[in-house]
This record gives structure tokens, sequence and C-alpha cells, in this order.
């Protein structure tokens, strides 16, 4: 199972609960440190969905349903990232 690079949601539970009994660390839900997490995965399906759509070029346009979700992703990952309040 992976952290479903291609969405927007969350971290699958199951994909948690393996991390967490394999000795990986992750900050308790709700609190400011899990909000960080959060962000830095938004963050790494950002780069994820602009790689995939800068590609097209030389590599070809993907089928439209592929380049649907990609634009649908980009613009609901930059909507959550922009609703953030970011400290200075």
């Amino acid at each position: 199972m992976a952290a479903d690079p291609l969405g927007t949601g969350g971290i699958p539970t199951p994909f948690l609960e393996g991390y967490r009994a394999a000795g990986g660390e992750l900050a308790e839900p709700r609190t400011p440190a899990a909000e960080d997490e959060a962000v830095r995965l938004r963050l790494y399906r950002l780069y994820l969905h602009l790689v995939m759509h800068v590609e097209q070029g030389p590599r070809g346009p993907a089928a439209p349903e592929h380049r649907a979700l990609i634009a649908q992703n980009l613009e609901a990952i930059v909507g959550r990232l922009a609703a953030r309040p970011v400290a200075v």
C-alpha cells in the first residue's frame, strides 16, 4: 500500500499503522506537528503533479483522463496549501 501519491486526501490508516509498526515516527493527529506533516505531504504531491504536468511536453500528452486528474489534483492541492496560514 502506498501513501496515495496521486490523491489529495490524508494517508490511508493501514499505511500509517504499518509505518509506525516498522518504527516510523509520526505526530499525533490534530497537533501542530501533524499539520506540518500534512503540509509536507501536500508539497510532495504538488511536486509530483507538477513533474507529471511538465513531462507532457517532452514525453507527449497523457491520456485525457490522466491530464484531467493531474489538473484537478493540482487545483485541490494548491487550494489546501493556500488555506493554511504560514508562520513566519
